[in-house]
């Protein structure tokens, strides 16, 4: 995904998605392996910021 300078790009699942037949969707996650080379991946929930995140899930 790229992303041009200065602007915020939201991962949804049209973008990303997985699924599992043993697994309820949102117990599925999602790990970061390789770091953004320019600037950091966010968890944000309904406009509200959190650190920078190392995992996620689609929920």
């Amino acid at each position: 995904m790229r992303v041009q300078e200065g602007v915020r790009k939201t991962i949804t699942e049209f973008d990303l998605k997985a699924t599992d037949a043993d697994t309820e969707e949102e117990s599925i996650t999602f790990t970061i392996v390789q770091a953004p080379r320019h600037g950091t991946m966010e968890r944000t929930n309904n406009g509200q910021h959190y650190r920078q995140t190392e995992s996620f899930t689609m929920d």
